[in-house]
This record gives C-alpha cells, structure tokens and sequence, in this order.
C-alpha cells in the first residue's frame, strides 16, 4: 500500500459476491485511501441493458459493509461526466478486467483535457467462471 496515495475505482456492484470481493482488495493493494463509485441504478441499467437485482441502495451498503474504510459513493447521474474524479481526485484508478470499454472511455476524456491525466491500473480476475454477476444472477431466484 503507498501512503497517501488514493484509489478510485467504478463498478455495478450487483449480488456483491467473491469477484468483487477480490477487485476491492486488489485495488486497496495501490494505495491508502479507496474510493468506491457505485452506479447509480440509471446508469447500471444503461451499461448491462437491464435492471440491476440489487438496487443502488443494498450495493452501496454492501460495499460498505465489505469494507468500512473505503469511501462508497454513489457514481455521477450523467453517465461519462466523471465529475467524482473532480470531486475525489485520486492518484490512480483501478479498473477490472472487464471494463475496457470504462478504460477506454477515460483515456479519450483524458487526452481530451477533461478529467486530468491518471494511472489506470487493469486489475486481475478472480475465477470470472464463477465470480461474475451475470453468471450468478442466472443460478439465483429474482428477489433473492
């Protein structure tokens, strides 16, 4: 961990399980301070084309519950605005190994001049065969 330096990362958050589990600590490993971007349930219905089983709420708390020392925080309502990398300014931000489309995003942002120019750090999957929301939403009954 380096002293003082802060770590932001983004995610959906949804049926918080071992994959997210395993992306939080991977990301504290970067730095002292982690700020967690949860989306908000607009936008998490706009990335995954369909509504998250969880709503922003319970991911939040879940997140928070996981790990009492970040700060969670709910993401911007204008999705690609990144004002909470305005608001929280990190040093680096830690994204998963599934979010290239994110990644790609914030390098055209930052080469525009609109969000400063960061680190972004592609952090390694933990058993995506098992650990990925998609997989386990399919395997548990809606409302569980």
């Amino acid at each position: 961990m380096l002293t003082g330096m802060k770590v932001l990362v983004f995610g959906v958050f949804d049926r918080f399980h071992e994959g997210h589990k395993n992306f939080l600590r991977q990301a504290r490993t970067y730095g002292e301070k982690l700020i967690v971007v949860v989306a908000p349930d607009h936008i998490a219905h706009k990335l995954k084309d369909k509504h998250p089983q969880w709503d922003e709420i319970r991911r939040v708390e879940h997140v928070q519950a996981f790990d009492p020392e970040a700060e969670v925080v709910l993401g911007d309502d204008e999705q690609g605005s990144y004002e909470v990398i305005h608001t929280y300014v990190p040093d680096v931000i830690c994204l998963g190994y599934d979010q290239d489309v994110l990644g790609r995003d914030l390098e055209k942002k930052m080469a525009q001049g609109i969000i400063p120019t960061l680190p972004i750090i592609e952090l390694r999957p933990h058993l995506p065969e098992l650990y990925k929301s998609s997989l386990i939403a399919a395997h548990i009954e809606p409302g569980a």
